[in-house]
């Protein structure tokens, strides 16, 4: 900064950075525990009732530091066979005529997309193929018949159309509603001031 001034720009950007670091982690826990709660209030249909707790069990929370940025990513896994992650993206996007998914999304490049629907937007459909659901779980058709062969809603839960409630969307905007005071409150703890010195008078004369 000059013949006089001395800036710790190393010590500085560590400080900050762990600072920050512990600023996104609290911000991605309340977005989590968020998450957790609106799972559990979820108005769910009766095919899906049986798993209310798996669906939650299943989300996890993984978190990574890169160079310059720390990640948050929430996975369907856990431990239960078959795994009911996939149902929690129901109630995110909602089923059949109710589906509003991403505007990027498409079925031609979602593989679980049964191919008897036809496009999106359409009711439900038998399969005639084995296939995988978003999961993993492995699936055979039970009805080998007909060419477009709608499941009734009237009969099946499972063709009962699921609203979306977007669960996840909501407790992303309300987990970092307040990240600005959080990076600012970081950043400081973090006295600039502390970093910097300047030579002593009687070095300069």
């Amino acid at each position: 900064m000059g013949r006089y001034v001395e800036f710790d720009k190393a010590r500085y950007a560590a400080a900050l950075k762990r600072e920050l670091s512990q600023a996104m982690d609290k911000i991605s826990n309340n977005v989590y525990k968020l998450m957790l709660v609106r799972l559990a209030s979820l108005k769910i249909r009766k095919a899906d009732e049986p798993y209310r707790n798996e669906i939650g069990r299943a989300i996890r929370m993984t978190q990574r530091r890169t160079t310059n940025r720390m990640v948050a990513t929430f996975i369907g896994g856990g431990d239960t066979k078959p795994n009911q992650s996939f149902r929690a993206v129901y109630y995110e996007y909602g089923t059949g005529t109710r589906m509003r998914p991403p505007a990027t999304w498409s079925p031609a490049k979602d593989p679980t997309w049964n191919p008897n629907r036809g496009g999106m937007g359409q009711p439900f459909y038998y399969r005639k193929e084995p296939w995988t659901d978003l999961g993993g779980n492995q699936h055979n058709p039970k009805f080998k018949g007909g060419n477009r062969v709608r499941i009734d809603p009237r009969r099946s839960p499972f063709g009962a159309e699921v609203t979306p409630q977007h669960w996840f969307r909501n407790s992303l905007i309300t987990g970092t509603k307040n990240i600005d005071q959080l990076v600012l409150q970081a950043v400081k703890r973090v006295p600039i001031t502390s970093y910097i010195k300047i030579r002593d008078l009687r070095e300069r004369m």
